[in-house]
Formats: structure tokens, C-alpha cells, sequence
């Protein structure tokens, strides 16, 4: 009886063993997965607000040539006014 509780205890044990490496592992997995998650959002928001910085400069450009158009336009002033660029 005593030998058949000692391999008992030994076969538990290597299975909790075994689920604790198997634990690890997942957490690693997770791990993993999170920072790839993290660069990939990081790097697409880092690109999308470098690639849009030319495009706000073009922007006040424009407004500024319509700001000046507008002194000889009643209507684009108008316009410009209701769309609160003015």
C-alpha cells in the first residue's frame, strides 16, 4: 500500500509539474502576443500622425489664400464665417 501512495505522489507531482510548464509557457505566449499587439498600434499611430503633419500645414495654407480671397468676396467671407474658419 505504502509503495503504491509514494508512486502516486510521484505521478501527481510530475503532472503539477508538468501544468506549471505548460502555465509558463501560455503566460509567455501572452506576453508576447501583447507586445507585438502594443508595437504594431504604436507604430501605426507614430505613421498616421507623421504622415498627416504635411497635410495640416498644406491645410493652413489654403486657408489663409482663402482668407485673403475672401476680402474681394462678400459670399466666400460669408461662407468662411458660417464654417468658423474666420
Amino acid at each position: 500500500m505504502e509503495a503504491v501512495k509514494t508512486e502516486m505522489t510521484a505521478r501527481f507531482e510530475s503532472v503539477d509539474k508538468r501544468f506549471d510548464q505548460l502555465f509558463n509557457f501560455l503566460w509567455a505566449i501572452i506576453g508576447i502576443f501583447t507586445a507585438m499587439m502594443i508595437s504594431v498600434f504604436g507604430f501605426a499611430f507614430w505613421d498616421r500622425k507623421l504622415s498627416l503633419a504635411p497635410l495640416k500645414k498644406e491645410d493652413q495654407r489654403i486657408i489663409a489664400v482663402l482668407v485673403d480671397f475672401a476680402k474681394t468676396q462678400p459670399k466666400l467671407l460669408e461662407s468662411l464665417k458660417n464654417a468658423g474658419l474666420l
